[in-house]
């Protein structure tokens, strides 16, 4: 069943089963094969004698897929590729994090997507770690600080994932760090409530204007303190 042009037998007396075409283990990962015999050739006009047996074949992995870095998404027409978006974070100058950096939209994460095999992941940072400010644990994938950073920049990290057993099986994924000021205080609103007016009959993305002014477009501004050029 759902085997059809995978299995094939050659020869007459003793047969042999071989393989037409590759298995995909996520289809089917055992399957069950009906053979036949009979003591005359199918074109004989005497009576013919038939048996049966039943081969129970099982399908084993087989270490073909590069490491998964999750979350991901996989294709629809195939399961053998699962697409991940790039990691980002934030650290803030001159402040030297002692702890993981939090990051978007989860923390560095890769799986071996064979999944009966699992073989481990170990981590490295690649390329983009300018002056070796960052680090990352081998086996974890924690990202970490090794020093601070003095001014505005951003880090653009490679990443990358390999089997622990066979480094030739590896993914590579971007981390975008960027440093920024200090954000101490929260935006406020320069007023509490803000009054408008819009006409009957207005089309879409037309303005609506300040309530008692009917001629200046109603704005709503907001500041920070830890940005005051803002």
């Amino acid at each position: 069943q759902d085997t059809d042009g995978y299995f094939a037998i050659r020869g007459v007396n003793n047969p042999e089963i071989y393989l037409q075409k590759a298995l995909d283990y996520d289809k089917f990962n055992s399957t069950t094969l009906l053979l036949y015999a009979r003591d005359r050739p199918v074109t004989s006009t005497d009576p013919t004698n038939t048996g049966t047996a039943t081969i129970t074949i099982t399908i084993q992995q087989s270490d073909t897929r590069a490491p998964w870095f999750l979350p991901c998404t996989r294709l629809h027409d195939d399961s053998s590729v699962c697409i991940s978006s790039p990691y980002s974070g934030r650290v803030n100058i001159s402040e030297m994090s002692t702890e993981p950096l939090l990051l978007e939209p989860g923390p560095i994460y890769a799986i071996d997507p064979d999944y009966t095999i699992r073989e481990r992941i170990v981590y490295s940072i690649v390329g983009g770690n300018t002056d070796e400010v960052f680090s990352v644990d081998a086996d974890t994938g924690n990202l970490t600080m090794n020093k601070i950073v003095t001014s505005p920049d951003t880090f653009l990290l490679q990443v990358m994932a390999t089997q622990a057993n066979n480094i030739r099986k590896y993914s590579v994924a971007t981390v975008e760090i960027k440093v920024i000021n200090k954000s101490n205080f929260p935006p406020y609103f320069e007023n509490g409530v803000y009054s408008g007016t819009v006409f009957v009959g207005l089309p879409q993305k037309s303005f609506v204007y300040q309530a008692g002014d009917p001629s200046t477009p109603l704005v709503i501004t907001a500041m920070d303190q830890d940005f005051p050029d803002v």
